[in-house]
């Protein structure tokens, strides 16, 4: 039957009006899934009220697509060679290095693909479902890749259960498994982690001479120049080592090579994008563009609207702020206090709720790739 990738999960509904709206809501992307070509199958929860709708991609639709978003594998090299990435072609199949057993993309990038396949448009061989504007819409509660059980199991023995996790770390399974992001993190976190020991124990040097002698000595500012340059040299050989496994995984690019939201809307010109710049090239894959004068003016548009509302903040706030006064030398200091808390709380709350709706529309209609 193949594997699984992911899971779009649907209310049944309490009322005969929401399992209808339910009910069509599956239909509506079962149907999308399957014109795009993808395997489908549906089950229901243990407590029988959810609707999985679990989804899978066979090889040949894995490869078109990962084509299609010229999406970077390892290639095969020779014995002590270093790891060469290359955009994947249907072409040139043999010449990558794939998983083993068969399977030529790893967990991860068949999720990748897969949600690519999902967010396209119909026109382009996708499904054309939004899953950011689905969730926000419930029509589905939740959607999430499923794990690959084997990997699972492998990185659960030689990571989670390893001590120090910290220290050293199967990076590239992670990476493989996780994405680059998350991997990134746990490189991260052991650099750190190790970097770490010579400024514990010199503090601890220094906890014994504090106690050996008194709170106030001359090491103190000795330890605190030390914790300086230590701080100046974290920072640089942390970027020495970020830029080594960055360029290890073939993501110092990764900027040009994301690909644009589903919700990104402009007009259908081939070229590339370069640091935020789009770059026409006949000969690049078609992209979509959106003139930045277009968005210049939006964004004048928006600071006149948000402009005023940050007035109105400042105003409220320093209104609040009288009104406390006023209580508190007029009725009690501590009912001042209590009344003066309470209205600022129930204010930032009211334009904490205003703000993120004004903000969340303003960037939605600026149409950021």
């Amino acid at each position: 039957a193949g594997r699984w990738d992911w899971v779009f999960v649907f209310p049944v509904g309490n009322t005969t009006r929401d399992r209808t709206h339910a009910k069509q809501n599956r239909g509506e992307m079962v149907r999308s899934l399957r014109h795009a070509r993808l395997r489908v199958r549906k089950a229901v929860s243990r407590d029988g009220d959810e609707v999985l709708v679990i989804v899978g991609a066979d090889r040949p639709l894995l490869e078109e697509f990962a084509e299609a978003m010229e999406l970077e594998l390892k290639a095969k090299a020779d014995l002590g060679q270093p790891t060469v990435y290359k955009t994947f072609t249907r072409a040139e199949v043999d010449a990558f290095q794939g998983v083993g057993d068969g399977y030529l993309f790893t967990s991860l990038e068949r999720i990748q693909i897969i949600q690519y396949i999902v967010e396209t448009k119909p026109r382009e061989g996708g499904a054309g479902i939004n899953i950011g504007d689905w969730l926000k819409k419930k029509k589905i509660i939740r959607a999430f890749p499923m794990h690959h059980e084997p990997t699972r199991k492998k990185l659960l023995r030689s990571w989670a259960r390893q001590w120090p996790t910290t220290y050293e770390q199967p990076l590239e399974d992670v990476k493989e498994y996780f994405g680059e992001s998350i991997a990134m993190y746990f490189a991260w976190l052991s650099f750190y982690t190790k970097s770490l020991i010579p400024a514990s124990l010199f503090g601890v040097m220094l906890f014994i001479v504090q106690l050996v002698k008194s709170p106030d000595n001359s090491v103190i500012p000795l330890y605190c120049v030390f914790m300086a340059v230590w701080a100046t040299l974290f920072l640089e050989f942390w970027k020495r080592q970020n830029a080594e496994i960055a360029f290890n995984w073939d993501v110092m690019d990764f900027e040009e090579e994301e690909r644009s939201r589903p919700e990104f809307t402009g007009e259908p010109t081939r070229g590339y994008y370069y640091n935020n710049y789009f770059i026409p090239d006949e000969r690049g894959r078609l992209e979509y563009y959106y003139e930045p004068s277009q968005r210049r003016g939006k964004f004048a548009i928006g600071t006149g609207i948000i402009t005023p509302i940050v007035g109105t903040i400042i105003i409220a706030t320093l209104g609040i702020m009288v009104f406390r006064l006023f209580m508190q030398r007029h009725w009690s200091r501590a009912f001042g206090g209590i009344a003066g808390g309470i209205l600022n709380a129930v204010f930032i709350a009211v334009a904490n709720a205003v703000y993120m709706k004004v903000a969340v529309k303003l960037t939605d209609w600026e149409n950021h790739r």
